[in-house]
């Protein structure tokens, strides 16, 4: 969500954290906080781009296929969040 809201950098995609903490946590509990940039960048530079790229591409089409839509789904990035959360909990 933080570079989908025009954050360029680690520094700014934890300050977005820090300003949306209240509704992020409708998505994920954050009981750690805000994971630090450095923690963000380690999660980003951890994952595979082609790998990423052809999981987002399948969920696309699994949920298109499911809704029997030729319409282009919203990625949910909350979801994607989620999924991190419990990573950076180990960093601090």
């Amino acid at each position: 969500m933080a570079i989908f809201s025009g954050a360029d950098g680690w520094k700014s995609i934890q300050e977005f954290g820090e300003l949306q903490l209240d509704w992020l946590r409708h998505h994920c509990s954050f009981e750690n906080d805000i994971p630090k940039r450095h923690c963000v960048a380690n999660i980003i530079s951890a994952l595979d781009a082609d790998t990423l790229l052809e999981a987002l591409l399948k969920w696309i089409n699994s949920r298109r296929e499911a809704a029997q839509s030729h319409t282009l789904q919203l990625i949910d990035a909350s979801r994607m969040l989620e999924r991190q959360c419990v990573q950076c909990a180990k960093c601090g």
